[in-house]
């Protein structure tokens, strides 16, 4: 059935009964699956968040307080996810982490970090790579004691009637005021708790990617102060010495997403020349030991979904390596397309469809979270180049 034969007419309450889906991961190898379900909360006000698990035999509930949308796989059974529980109002920001078993019990807390985490990745030897908000006016206060910790959370809130403007742009679409924040590197060890800056307080990191021995972790960014720059570069981290490479010299280029495919780190990329920041991407293959940037196929469509819709709330990446095959969602017109990319051949469509919302792979086959035949948001199987539909969520 089609969504206005299931739904009828749209009122005010209809968005209060959909359930939206996002942050869509395989585990290590691909024989499960995580997903968020979000739903609307009208008492609080928000939304309710939890994660699932789908695996070939069933698809199940693994986390129930309903503030579960961000996680990692730790390994094929094992979960880390972030959860706003206990949190005490106009404070710092901190990020807690739990943990959990996909065979079931209690979430444990793993540990805490005293910042506002966006994302975080597992290197060696108990370390991980974290990737957090920093202000610039406080460029430690990870390093804070709890005493100053409260005084700058009491001076922030005094102040909060009042906003300073010192850089452009000061605002960033989607999330708010960017005045001043940064997204910023660190290392943070577990035994020891210990929290190492990697990029400075004025540098931006954009795209991220960890190398398959986690040994070398590439980045997009750019050194910014007052006004923000057009163009950014690729750097190479290395994780034992610490010392960041830039890859990218003299290249006026806009540097998007991030790849490793086969040992090439497969780059999106403009010169904004002829439409500027609007500009599509084409791709590029960039060599991690020398820094040589070699087209690989020049394009015309967007290496991301722009499908407008007001039906989607988490994210998902749309952008994934399985095997040597990297799988990216383009929009073309009206609707997305996913494409199979693999070294020494040409770019392959796999399929098209409305809305590609996010992907992930189960014992060698692509599910997605799409938009589908005038549907809400489903989970799909594809199967010989068409969508084979598994949920009935908003049905």
């Amino acid at each position: 059935m089609k969504w206005r034969e299931t739904m009828g007419n749209i009122e005010l309450k209809t968005w209060n009964d959909f359930t939206f889906l996002g942050n869509m991961k395989s585990n290590p190898s691909g024989s499960a699956y995580a997903y968020v379900r979000s739903t609307v909360d009208l008492a609080k006000d928000g939304y309710s968040h939890n994660i699932f698990v789908k695996t070939q035999e069933k698809d199940f509930q693994l986390t129930g307080f309903n503030k579960e949308s961000s996680y990692i796989w730790l390994d094929d059974e094992t979960i880390l996810f972030t959860s706003s529980r206990d949190k005490e109002e106009n404070a710092l920001p901190s990020t807690d982490f739990f943990e959990i078993s996909v065979h079931g019990g209690e979430g444990v807390k793993r540990f805490s970090l005293p910042l506002f985490v966006t994302r975080i990745d597992i290197l060696e030897g108990g370390k991980f790579l974290i990737s957090a908000i920093s202000d610039v006016s406080h460029p430690n206060a990870h390093a804070y004691d709890d005493g100053k910790r409260g005084e700058v959370a009491k001076s922030i809130k005094e102040m909060s009637f009042v906003e300073e403007l010192h850089e452009i742009p000061f605002v960033s679409n989607g999330s708010g005021s960017s005045d001043s924040k940064r997204n910023r590197l660190y290392l943070f060890e577990e035994s020891s708790k210990k929290l190492t800056p990697l990029t400075s307080a004025h540098f931006q990191v954009m795209s991220i990617e960890v190398s398959e021995d986690k040994q070398q972790i590439f980045y997009t960014g750019v050194m910014f102060k007052d006004v923000a720059k057009l163009y950014n570069h690729v750097y190479k981290l290395d994780v034992n010495s610490l010392r960041s490479t830039k890859l990218t010299k003299g290249n006026k280029m806009r540097y998007g997403a991030i790849k490793l495919l086969e040992g090439k780190l497969v780059v999106m990329a403009n010169d904004g020349k002829r439409i500027g920041l609007n500009q599509n991407s084409d791709v590029y293959l960039l060599d991690v030991n020398s820094g040589n940037l070699e087209l690989w196929f020049k394009n015309d469509r967007s290496f991301y979904n722009s499908v407008g819709s007001d039906v989607r709330l988490l994210g998902s990446s749309t952008m994934q390596v399985y095997g040597d095959t990297l799988y990216c969602v383009i929009t073309t017109c009206y609707h997305n397309q996913l494409l199979a990319l693999r070294l020494h051949q040409e770019p392959e469509v796999v399929l098209s469809a409305g809305s590609i919302d996010g992907m992930a792979q189960l014992d060698g086959k692509l599910h997605l979270i799409a938009l589908e035949d005038q549907k809400l948001q489903e989970i799909y199987e594809v199967n010989e180049r068409k969508l084979i539909q598994l949920t009935k969520l908003n049905e």
